[in-house]
């Protein structure tokens, strides 16, 4: 699946804590995004396999 760039507008309130966090842990916050957003699809593709089972009776 190819690779697409997307723009975010996050709270300034929640810009505020992934910096602080990511000056804490010497990182870039844009690791602290893209860790994120990898835990959130991990999160749908187990509810996604989830339904799926449930709805085939396995």
């Amino acid at each position: 699946m190819p690779l697409h760039r997307i723009t975010i507008q996050p709270d300034a309130e929640d810009l505020a804590i992934i910096v602080a966090a990511a000056e804490r842990r010497d990182i870039d916050a844009d690791e602290i995004i893209r860790e994120a957003i990898h835990h959130a699809a991990q999160r749908l593709r187990r509810r996604t396999e989830l339904s799926a089972m449930r709805r085939s009776g396995g």
